[in-house]
Formats: C-alpha cells, structure tokens, sequence
C-alpha cells in the first residue's frame, strides 16, 4: 500500500528512540543555528571541568522531570541537554524554576548559565540563567563558514588558503556537516568579495 512519506520529526524522533542515534542527521545543528556565531564552549568540553567552575553555554533541552521539594513543596527540575558534543544532566533550583519555568520546554535550544557540579564523579550544571538569547556579554563571531555535505578535502585545503592569503582582525567560524564547530585560529579580512570567492570554493 501507499502510505505518506514519515515526517522528517517523527522520523528523527524515532531514531533516537530506537536506535540511541540520529541516522539521517543531528537535528541539534540545525536547531542550534540561532546560536551558531557565538563564541562558547561545548558540553564535551565544560564536562571535563572541575567543580563550582562557573560555565557559560547553549544547548537543547531534551528531557525535562519537574519534581516538588520535601520542605517547602516548591518546584524544581532535572534537565537533559545536548549538544552536537555530547549530552549533560543540569538542575534547576525552585527559586530559578519560578522565573524560567515556561522557558523549560523540550527541544528547545536555549542559552544557559551556571555552575558545574560533581557528586560520586558524576558531572552535572546547577543551573542559574536560562534565556533564548545570548546574553550581552558573549563574545561572538565576525562570520560564520557552514560547508555543505560533499565537500572534498581538496575544497577544505582551498578554503584554508584562501583564508590564510587575506589577514586581519575578524574572527571566524566553519561548521562542518556533522555539525562540528571549528574556530579559525587566525584573523581574516572578512569581507563582501571574500564571501564571494568563498561561496566559489563551496559551490554555494
């Protein structure tokens, strides 16, 4: 029988269920778009950090277990986050439950602020802001390089020459199709016709 085509959602969701990974790609980059030029480190990275170590990222919100305190009845959550990295349990005291609560929705990507935990070598956030925007203070970049699917080694090698031959003081990104973020150690004059040539090498 004919049956419609699943929905790209359902189908994603599915995979992850089934199979504990994304097989037609990481839904996390695209919904992360929003927050691509900022300048952040990833879950892999603010997990290796020791504790009440102040961090500073954004990330999906994929689970959400709201819970109410023995003493006082009031509410808090444990929350699940990824990112393309990795994935790390966060805790949402009631006194910040209460002013984000209707920012604490699943698959939600959000900026985030808090301060690491570590407790039988188990590492977690203690969550102290939550924001759909990034705050004021976080750095960002001057542009950002998204390379298609396909896109061979030689291509990369050209790019990262062409890079190279125009110095100066704007700070890139490249994000890789599998969505990983790569920092271009180095400053590059940044403009229209460099975008141009750029788009060439990409076949954009």
């Amino acid at each position: 029988p004919q049956v419609p085509p699943m929905p790209e959602k359902e189908k994603l969701a599915q995979e992850k269920t089934l199979l504990g990974i994304y097989v037609t790609e990481n839904p996390l980059s695209t919904m992360l778009k929003s927050f691509q030029g900022a300048s952040l480190p990833k879950i892999s990275e603010i997990s290796t950090k020791p504790a009440n170590a102040n961090v500073k990222f954004v990330a999906v919100i994929t689970k959400i277990k709201a819970i109410r305190t023995k003493k006082s009845n009031a509410q808090m959550a444990f929350v699940t986050l990824e990112d393309q990295s990795g994935s790390i349990e966060a805790v949402v005291f009631p006194k910040t439950y209460d002013t984000y609560h209707e920012i604490l929705t699943e698959n939600r990507p959000v900026y985030l602020e808090g301060k690491i935990s570590i407790r039988e070598d188990e590492t977690s956030v203690m969550i102290d802001i939550i924001s759909d925007n990034l705050s004021d203070t976080t750095k960002t970049y001057d542009f950002v390089i998204n390379v298609p699917k396909g896109t061979s080694q030689t291509k990369l090698m050209d790019l990262n020459n062409l890079l190279k031959k125009n110095p100066n003081g704007h700070r890139g990104l490249i994000i890789l199709p599998n969505g990983k973020d790569i920092p271009i150690p180095y400053g590059v004059n940044y403009n229209a016709d460099l975008q141009e040539q750029i788009d060439t090498i990409l076949d954009l």
